[in-house]
Order: structure tokens, then C-alpha cells, then sequence
């Protein structure tokens, strides 16, 4: 049997390893991939609110929010927004005074809702109801849930718009009403209306691109929880992104696979600051009869060895507008545990998470964004001795143009009041 053909397959998913490592460009999670439908997208944004307490004190409560979506879909089609929760924390200075008029606890009325650019409706409520028996203790945050536990039901339909304008999805007004309680229930102060309109940054909560494609069933991507990434810093988004790869195996043609991609960036940017994509990392995920047709074309074989030499990232509004993010060679080696698991191969394989940057803000008013340009690689397959027993190159790419992420460029501040 001609050990070209047994391990066909197999050098298509090397690839696919090693473009996983290509995918380092976005980056993902620490040792296994998050559970991630195929062209979908799932985001944490850690954000501050300002808010009107009263109508008259400002406010700014710490806020984190998180959601599955479509990465695109076609022009008319419905989707839905899934695992969407979100946590507001309650500043001490808020939460002292409970005490101070005999509460030890809160009901919460909540309405919340998101504005969508380019869809119908252009505004949907995601949240409205009541959140009761929130401690209120002294000295210590308390936190509004929503929900209470696990992830809201799917938010939507929600119709995409015109072909080749994205979707922006942005937070809308937030009304709040506080009623401080005893251990009862009984009220002891309130109701106390808390209204977060209009911020001095827009945020942007998520992109959907709209294609030409029509006719389609909804698009409803869910994982059934929020998702898992490292530590995510005030005003930063952390974001995870299923993506369609094409990838070329030289004489063994192509392959349309995909990859999982990983990273953490500003939530805004001032025109001209320097930026970065941090906690990069990629996955791919060999499947276990890939291995077993690679070992038996190559018995001797051990591991998996993929090296990147060109990773190209593609920014618009941002200079310089195109890097190779693997000026130095990015190697990643997984060894061979067992033939009857899938093979996981992460870049890096170890050691610290991947820092691709800087590069510096466009214009004020515009959106920075990037896309996975070309990637070029060498996959090995290699024995307990390190000898290699088969090399190919592979070059991959995305198969359509594809922005991911959208990050405004503004000269605003985000606010930060405390009304004591």
C-alpha cells in the first residue's frame, strides 16, 4: 500500500494542526478548546456603565456580559443570540447604606435590552423581570445576576439586513429599580430608579457579517453556558471565533476544514494608541482514526510537529495594515497518547499565552478590525527520536473576506462616577 494515499488524510488534518497554529492570530484557551459551534462566535466584555440614580447622582457600576452569536449569515435570515448572562456588580458604596436603614437585602426590577444596526427589529429587550433576595451586606459588593444562575432562553428572531453591511449590536438604555428589604421581604426604603442610558462609548457587543445568501434556516449557535476565558480586564473583550479554512496540501490538494481561535483585545482605543491582541492562542482538534491512518502509514510515528513561518494578520483602520505575526517560527509539538482519543494540538503548546502586537489606532470615529490572511507552514510527522518520518507544506486562509472583531476608535473616556 503506497504510503502516499494511506496518509492523505492525515497530512490535510497535520495542516489543519498547523493551522490551528495560524489561528494563534485570534488565539483561544489555555489546554482544551472551548465548546464552540461551527461559524459562531461567543464573547465576554468586562464594561463600565454609567448610570443615573434618581436622575440626579451618576454612577458607574461595573458590568460583565456574555453571549453566543452567528459569526454571519445571509441577507433575511433569522438568527438568535444564546448563552447570554450578565453581572453587575454593586459598589460597597451603594451596598453600606442598607444596613444604615434596617435592609439586609434587594428586589431588583430589570429591563435590559441591545440596538442592532443593519436588522429587524433595530432594538429587541433581552432581559425584563424581577431578581429577588440579593444580599446587601456591609463592607462587601453585591451582585445582580441576569439570570440568577445558568443563561437566558435564545433572544431573537432577529432578521439580518442588507448583504455587505455588518450588524452591530450595541447595549441599549438599562432601567433599574432597587427596593432595599429586610430579612422579611418588607421594604425599608425604595423604590430606588437606577437609568443607564447612552454612554460616552458605544460599545460594540458583537458583529454579525451579512452575505448574499438567502433563503437559509435561522441560525440559533449555542453552548448552554457562558463561556470560559482567562481573567478579562475592565474594558477589554475577551472573544472565541469558529472559523470555515481552506488549506492547500501541496500535491494533495485542498481541504476545507476549521479552526478555533482565541484572544483578548480593548473594548475602545484612542485614535493613535497602540494596541495589542492578548492571551492569543489556537486549537485544532485531530480526530483519533486520522491518527491510527497516520500511524499506519508511518508506524514509527509519535507526535505531530507543526512549525508557522508566515502568519499574515490584515487590519483596516490600523497601522501597519498588515503583519506577519510569525517573524519568529512558531513551533508546536503534541505527542501521540492513545489512537482510540482525538489529538488536540494547541499553539503554544505550553508556556505563556501569545501577545500579537502592537499596532496603532486609525482615525477617530472609525472601527479597528482584523482578518486571518495567509498562513504558511511545514507539518511533520516524527518518531520518539525526533526523526522525521513525513514533512509537507501547507499554506491556509480563510475562504471569504471575514472582519473579526470591531473595536471603536474614539477620543471619548469611558465614564467612572461614585455618587459617595
Amino acid at each position: 500500500m503506497s504510503s502516499f494515499n494511506v496518509c492523505k488524510l492525515p497530512f490535510k488534518m497535520l495542516q489543519s494542526a498547523l493551522f490551528a497554529t495560524a489561528a494563534l492570530a485570534a488565539g483561544a484557551l489555555a489546554q482544551s478548546p472551548p465548546s464552540l459551534p461551527i461559524d459562531s462566535q461567543a464573547g465576554k466584555l468586562h464594561l463600565p456603565v454609567t448610570c443615573s440614580i434618581y436622575y440626579l447622582f451618576n454612577q458607574t457600576f461595573d458590568t460583565v456580559l456574555t453571549a453566543t452569536a452567528p459569526i454571519y449569515g445571509g441577507e433575511g435570515e433569522e438568527v438568535y443570540f444564546n448563552d447570554v448572562a450578565v453581572d453587575i456588580t454593586v459598589p460597597t458604596n451603594i451596598v453600606n447604606l442598607a444596613p444604615l436603614l434596617g435592609a439586609s437585602q434587594a428586589q431588583v426590577n430589570v429591563s435590559l435590552g441591545v440596538e442592532l444596526s443593519n436588522a429587524s427589529p433595530s432594538s429587541i429587550t433581552a432581559f425584563q423581570g424581577t431578581l429577588n433576595n440579593i444580599p446587601f451586606s456591609f463592607g462587601q459588593e453585591s451582585h445582580i445576576k441576569i439570570p440568577v444562575s445558568g443563561v437566558l432562553p435564545p433572544i431573537g428572531p432577529i432578521t439580518l439586513g442588507t448583504a455587505g453591511t455588518p450588524v452591530h449590536i450595541t447595549l441599549a438604555a438599562v432601567s433599574v429599580s432597587i427596593d432595599l428589604q429586610d430579612s422579611t421581604g418588607a421594604s425599608k426604603f425604595g423604590p430606588i430608579p437606577v437609568y443607564c442610558g447612552q454612554q460616552n462609548i458605544d460599545y460594540i457587543i458583537g458583529t454579525i457579517q451579512v452575505n448574499s445568501t438567502t433563503g437559509l434556516a435561522p441560525l440559533s449557535p449555542h453552548v448552554g453556558s457562558a463561556l470560559s476565558v482567562p481573567a478579562t480586564p475592565s474594558n477589554a473583550e475577551s472573544g472565541a471565533f469558529r472559523l470555515p479554512y481552506d488549506c492547500v496540501f501541496g500535491p494533495l490538494g485542498t481541504e476545507h476544514l476549521d479552526i478555533i481561535l482565541e484572544g483578548t483585545v480593548p473594548l475602545y482605543l484612542n485614535p493613535g494608541e497602540p494596541f495589542s491582541l492578548t492571551n492569543g492562542k489556537a486549537f485544532l482538534t485531530v480526530p483519533a482514526s486520522v491518527v491510527r491512518v497516520a500511524q499506519i502509514g508511518w508506524p514509527k510515528t509519535t507526535a505531530f510537529e507543526t512549525t508557522i513561518s508566515n502568519l499574515q494578520l490584515n487590519f483596516k483602520n490600523a497601522n501597519p495594515s498588515s503583519f506577519n505575526a510569525a517573524t519568529t517560527s512558531i513551533v508546536s509539538t503534541t505527542q501521540i497518547v492513545s489512537t482510540t482519543d482525538d489529538l488536540v494540538i494547541a499553539v503554544p503548546a505550553s508556556g505563556p499565552l501569545l501577545t500579537l502586537g502592537p499596532v496603532t489606532a486609525g482615525a477617530d470615529g472609525s472601527l479597528a478590525s482584523f482578518q486571518i490572511g495567509i498562513a504558511n507552514a511545514t507539518t511533520r510527522l516524527i518518531d520518539a527520536d525526533g526523526n522525521t518520518q513525513y514533512s509537507l507544506d501547507v499554506s491556509c486562509q480563510v475562504p471569504f473576506s471575514l472582519d473579526l472583531i470591531n473595536i471603536p476608535i474614539t477620543s471619548q473616556q469611558p465614564g467612572n462616577y461614585s455618587f459617595l
